[in-house]
């Protein structure tokens, strides 16, 4: 996999979408490789970390070895972005309970408040390997 990062997210949420989005425009180094959840290398990338069984209300960042996932995610996430972005890192000054629980409630609203579509609209990137 190299030193390439994977973000695995939903691909039908808007919200969701949009981070992506953002993440692809402030990602120049283009460290990270995007893959919706329900596309088939995502559905192969969680069966082979067993992410199957995980809340699928989060997105996911496999790192080398390592997997993270709500609020760990994110903040690792844009801490490899650059500025403005990067200065959302301010609220590692919370306690990840605390941002989870709000990464919760965001996740569990996000299709009601930021809508759905019936497929992904972002193309997936093409030069991966994992």
């Amino acid at each position: 996999m190299g030193s390439k990062k994977i973000i695995i997210f939903d691909g039908y949420c808007n919200l969701c979408s949009g981070t992506v989005k953002i993440v692809k425009k402030f990602d120049p180094s283009h460290k990270f490789i995007t893959i919706a959840s329900q596309s088939k290398e995502g559905q192969e990338l969680m069966k082979k970390y067993l992410l199957q069984f995980a809340d699928q209300d989060t997105i996911f960042l496999v790192d080398e070895k390592q997997i993270y996932f709500k609020s760990n995610a994110v903040l690792k996430i844009i801490k490899e972005l650059k500025y403005p972005v990067k200065l959302l890192l301010v609220l590692k000054i919370f306690p990840s309970s605390f941002l989870d629980c709000l990464y919760d409630l965001v996740a569990k609203y996000r299709h009601r408040i930021f809508g759905s579509s019936v497929s992904c609209d972002l193309n997936l990137d093409t030069n991966k390997e994992i």
